[in-house]
């Protein structure tokens, strides 16, 4: 297993993994919307079992009010035939890290209320604490 980041010319081989994640996302969608993303600071960080991608972390190195310097992680998910396998926590202490290699504060994410499974995993196996609630307002269909 290696761990390896991805530039914008390689993320369409991490169509099918995160795809699994975002399904309303078509492959140029993805692929327009994850470059736009990296000129931003979007990193991409893939779990690798030789070429095959099992896992995917897209991140993002922030500062803000109330966690000071820190890494937002925006997307995780670990391949569907491979789940369950330690390859998500595996990816998770990757980016722990290098936060903690950059004397960041924390590494955090949001999870939808319908992921059950994923919330169990940050709780009990990566030993992340639930300190908020989301919220939000749509206004407008999502654009890409």
């Amino acid at each position: 297993m290696t761990i390896k980041k991805l530039t914008a010319d390689q993320l369409h081989q991490a169509y099918p993994v995160i795809s699994q994640l975002r399904p309303h996302l078509t492959l140029e969608q993805y692929i327009n919307t994850a470059k736009t993303m990296m000129s931003q600071g979007y990193q991409v960080a893939c779990l690798y079992d030789g070429e095959e991608i099992l896992a995917y972390a897209g991140f993002v190195e922030q500062i803000n009010l109330y966690y000071g310097k820190h890494i937002y992680v925006h997307d995780l998910v670990v391949c569907e035939n491979h789940r369950s396998k330690g390859y998500g926590k595996t990816l998770l202490s990757h980016i722990e890290d290098l936060a903690n290699k950059n004397k960041m504060s924390c590494v955090w994410l949001i999870s939808g209320v319908q992921r059950k499974d994923a919330h169990r995993f940050y709780e009990e196996k990566a030993e992340y604490a639930k300190t908020s609630y989301s919220y939000q307002k749509m206004l407008h269909p999502m654009t890409f």
